[in-house]
Formats: structure tokens, sequence, C-alpha cells
């Protein structure tokens, strides 16, 4: 994981507002040692010593609690905006000792990863248990399995019932939903349609059906080639 060549070819090619090339200083600053070293999430930066960096923010009259807020505010606009505009790898951790900071390995990357993923769907199944939201369960169960460790934590920690019983499960009935939409237009969805039946083809067609269409084949070649 090099963060730092990925932002220096950002701050040198790319058009960067003030308050994104003052961030982008600052995490450089504090994620590296004097050496080069990558210090990783030891070096996270809080939201309130981030936000003396911005400046594009309005002076919000004479309060000072205020106008630290909309710097605070306008912070995570810049942040988001390196993250998803230009694939700056800034990491972000609530909590005591959390803050923003250049991963210093991959390990770090898939440690974040894994804390927001559970997060979103923590926060994804409340929604879908407040409106009854079929989709919010279809999504949770396509992005995290209910069977997997992770999903099983996040139903007990929310006191959800392990079993369901839905039938078919909502997961199925997006899937079945996503095949009607492309049955509807083959012609349109010709590439897609076939890397489907590349892939899985022997799933969606019996097993014994694929292999008696071979012997099919198989026959049919050298017969064929008996006639030449």
């Amino acid at each position: 994981m090099d963060a730092r060549r990925r932002i220096d070819a950002v701050m040198k090619y790319k058009e960067l507002e003030d308050d994104e090339r003052a961030v982008l200083r600052r995490l450089l600053q504090a994620g590296y040692a004097q050496n080069g070293t990558s210090l990783g999430r030891v070096a996270a930066l809080t939201a309130d010593e981030l936000a003396n960096e911005v400046t594009g923010v309005d002076y919000c009259g004479a309060d000072p609690d205020k106008y630290h807020e909309s710097a605070k505010r306008r912070l995570r606009s810049v942040i988001n905006h390196l993250i998803i505009r230009h694939g700056i790898p800034i990491m972000c951790e609530a909590g005591k000792g959390g803050g923003y900071y250049l991963p210093g390995d991959e390990s770090e990357v898939e440690q974040n990863h894994a804390r927001f993923h559970r997060r979103a769907m923590t926060g994804l199944m409340k929604a879908s248990r407040a409106r009854k939201s079929a989709y919010a369960d279809a999504v949770i169960q396509l992005a995290m399995d209910y069977d997997a460790p992770e999903g099983h934590e996040i139903r007990q920690r929310l006191g959800a019932p392990i079993s369901r019983a839905t039938s078919p499960p909502a997961w199925v009935q997006v899937v079945t939903r996503l095949l009607d939409h492309l049955k509807g237009n083959p012609e349109a969805y010709a590439t897609q349609i076939a890397h489907i039946q590349e892939r899985y083809g022997d799933i969606f067609v019996p097993r014994h059906k694929v292999r008696e269409l071979r012997e099919l084949s198989g026959r049919l070649q050298r017969v064929l080639g008996g006639l030449a």
C-alpha cells in the first residue's frame, strides 16, 4: 500500500481545491516519519486538528464554536471528496484514539473496511426493522450472509432472530428480479447473459443434463467425422 505515491500523483496532476491540498499536506506530515516510514493509525489526526487546515468556511459571525463546527462539516466534505473522487485511501476511525490517517499497510485497510462494514450492516438492519423493508433485508443478505460469523454477531447484538422464515429469501427475490430484467431484453444484455452462462451455467442447468448434452455433442462430432 503506497498511499504516499498516490497522493503525490494527485497533488501533482489533479486540480485540487486549497482546502484539499492543505488537508493532504497535513496528513502526509503526520503520517510519515523522517525516514519515510509509514506510521499508519498511530498517527491519526482528530477532526478538531484537521479542521484547522480548512479555510473555505463562513466565519459564522463572532461565535468561535459555530465557526469550528462549520469547519468540521467542511472537513468531512473535503475528506469525502478526496476519497471518492480522487481515490486517496484516507482511513476514518470513530471514538477514542480515532481520527483520520493514511494506512500503514494492507492490514489496516482491511481492518478499517471490516469495522465500517459491520457498522453499515447494523444501520441497515435497524432501518429494515423500522420500515419492514424487504429491500434492506436483501442488501444485508447479499452483502453479509446470515450464515457468516459477522452476520450472526450483528443479529445477536440487535436481538434479531437468527432463523429466517422468508420463502424465498429476500436475496433470492433480488437475484430473480435481476434475471427477469435480463430476460426481458436479452439482446441489450447479451454480453452480461453470456458471462453469467459461462460462469454459472452448470448451476442453473442440472448437472446431469449438462453431461448428457456433452455426450450427445461428442457423438455428433464422431458421426460428422465419419461422414467427412
